[in-house]
């Protein structure tokens, strides 16, 4: 077999094979993290059901984890699940082990997603062999560029690489614009002091915001979970929740707006992860490509660029499998 692929979240695993670097992925499997001690027994277990347990069975291995990647100790942000590169290659016989972030790996799959597996938001175009972005609210708020490289090859030609380019822009400090935010801000340094980005675009930032929210309005603050939260915006049944999910939905406008142009991700910035599918009314409705494109006196470049989201069910598996290419 030529690989077995993984996406290691916060919550759950999820695992493929390919039978080589084109196939479509097999046998996908969903497993729960909290029924395993370590990840080597969810790729043993896997590999023990389809007879491939045996040291050398799969030639590779490509795994995208919630977390940074420095040296060969992983450590991952949300699961107790920390592991050594050399010892699992050793362990399963890999001739070849990537331990990529999962989102460098949703970075990865951008080339290989087709109209099918996006929704575009608002205007712009993709531009052809341009810098990407992909940026994703869930568990976290995790992003990646995707740069084309003109490499020359042996015969004369060239092609394009696709290099990733791996960030923790997640974790960079927030910088509030409305009055509203200021509001925000102001509350939550009384708690964090420090008041990053992904406080406010993940799951539990949509919670964050609307306590956060009723605090500073004086009204009492229900302990509602942030599926709860979102369903009162979508249903329109609860003003604060639905002004809690605009502002989640313009910060992400913004933040999506920023790192296009830092980044100059004219090849289309794509939005990943969990949250936005399950919010996709409200979101489709929600000022998040306005924001995105006002950007003063860059606003032609940002109102010229595509925004989709990612509608795929395995994109950071596909990605695994391309950085294998």
């Amino acid at each position: 077999m030529y690989a077995i692929l993984g996406d290691i979240g916060g919550t759950n695993t999820r695992l493929a094979l390919a039978e080589s670097p084109s196939s479509k992925l097999l046998h996908i499997q969903y497993f729960e993290n909290k029924d395993f001690e370590h990840l080597d027994q969810i790729i043993s277990k896997y590999l023990n059901a389809l007879d491939l347990g045996t040291p050398g069975s799969v030639e590779n291995a490509a795994i995208a984890v919630a977390g940074p990647i420095k040296g060969d100790q992983i450590e991952l942000t949300n699961v107790n699940f920390g592991f050594s590169q050399v010892e699992y290659k050793q362990k399963f016989g890999f001739n070849r082990l990537n331990i990529i972030n999962d989102f460098t790996a949703l970075a990865y799959s951008l080339p290989h997603m087709t109209e099918g597996d996006l929704i575009q938001v608002g205007g712009g175009k993709i531009e052809e062999n341009a810098n990407k972005l992909v940026i994703g609210p869930g568990t976290g708020m995790g992003m990646a560029a995707l740069i084309p490289c003109d490499i020359s090859d042996a015969d004369g030609g060239s092609y394009i690489h696709w290099q990733p380019i791996p960030s923790e822009a997640g974790h960079s400090t927030y910088s509030p614009n409305t009055e509203r935010e200021f509001q925000l801000v102001r509350a939550l340094r009384k708690q964090f002091y420090r008041v990053s980005v992904e406080r406010l675009i993940s799951g539990v930032g949509i919670k964050t915001i609307y306590d956060t929210l009723a605090k500073i309005d004086g009204t009492a603050i229900n302990d509602l979970t942030p599926s709860q939260i979102s369903k009162l915006a979508l249903d329109a049944e609860d003003d604060l929740a639905v002004e809690a999910l605009n502002l989640f939905c313009n910060i992400l406008g913004r933040t999506a707006g920023d790192h296009c142009l830092h980044f100059s991700a004219f090849g289309g910035v794509y939005i990943a992860g969990g949250i936005i599918p399950k919010i996709l009314p409200f979101f489709l409705k929600s000022d998040f490509r306005r924001i995105f494109e006002k950007k003063g006196r860059m606003a032609e470049l940002t109102k010229n660029v595509a925004t989709n989201i990612i509608t795929h069910k395995y994109p950071a598996l596909i990605g695994a499998l391309a950085s294998l290419d």
